[in-house]
């Protein structure tokens, strides 16, 4: 058997922000009114980390932890994962990433993070003026400064992070000005997920706007447009230290993608790595 690689969503879609583009919250609906617990039962966490270490083939397993929020599920939560593995790993070394808004990071997590090794994605769309436009939070408010005080903790306590940024409207005209950006608060790792979805004229019978990605009619979202024919692959996870876990999430770049990404590369240093999406150019 070959590795491979679960992302786990043990808080399921619950978040304390209000992304304008996040396509996960809505998924609420899917269990309104049935009194769902979103939380992953002890007994499933055990089961699922059990599971997950002995079917691996390598003896080195990666654990990578999303939402929503992770950082909802606090400290102890963690605390129980990291127990868990240490029972369960058999020889095996065991890591963990999840992928975080930053906003609810403080020095008590920064402390657990940095004990146990983790490394953090850090959701982060470009400078002030661009990230708020469409990552606030549930009252609508602008949330750039959380997360700037979240990244500060991660720094304060070295652990290690990497950037996802969503491509979208405001941003998609700027990338240097974001490239630069996320350059000066430290990225060396940087990942990119361009806005493709579509949205239903009508909400189906769960309540749900979002359609697939792909469509076989075209659809432009700044500069970016999608097809039947042309698809990409995309993460959300942060990348791992391992070289053959970052081939497996890494994207690829054809000769046929945008401006954008050439304009990026043409400056990239030797220390830094970008996740790059296949994607169109709307012409």
């Amino acid at each position: 058997m070959k590795p491979f690689h679960i992302m786990a969503k043990p808080h399921g879609p619950i978040c304390n922000l209000n992304c304008t583009y996040c396509y996960y919250l809505e998924k609420e609906n899917l269990y309104a009114g049935k009194g769902r617990e979103y939380r992953m039962a002890d007994d499933v966490l055990e089961s699922y980390i059990r599971q997950y270490i002995q079917s691996q083939p390598a003896q080195h397993v990666s654990f990578a932890w999303q939402g929503g929020e992770p950082t909802l599920l606090g400290i102890p939560f963690f605390e129980r994962v990291v127990e868990l593995q240490q029972k369960y790993a058999n020889g095996k070394t065991v890591d963990n990433a999840f992928q975080t808004n930053g906003t609810l990071l403080d020095d008590a997590w920064g402390e657990f993070l940095a004990r146990h090794k983790f490394l953090i994605g850090l959701s982060v769309d470009g400078p002030e003026g661009i990230h708020d436009v469409y990552r606030v939070d549930k009252g609508g408010q602008p949330t750039f400064a959380h997360v700037m005080r979240g990244l500060d903790i991660l720094k304060k306590h070295g652990v290690e992070f990497n950037t996802l940024t969503v491509i979208n409207r405001k941003n998609s005209y700027r990338p240097l000005e974001v490239y630069r950006f996320l350059k000066e608060i430290g990225s060396k790792y940087l990942q990119f997920i361009p806005i493709v979805e579509q949205l239903a004229k009508e909400p189906d019978a769960n309540g749900l706007v979002l359609l697939k990605p792909f469509s076989s009619r075209s659809s432009t979202t700044g500069l970016f447009r999608t097809s039947g024919a042309s698809m990409f692959r995309r993460s959300t996870l942060p990348w791992s230290r391992g070289t053959a876990y970052r081939r497996a999430f890494a994207y690829s770049l054809q000769p046929a993608a945008a401006r954008w990404w050439w304009n990026i590369t043409a400056t990239c240093t030797p220390a830094t790595t970008l996740s790059i999406p296949t994607i169109a150019l709307a012409t």
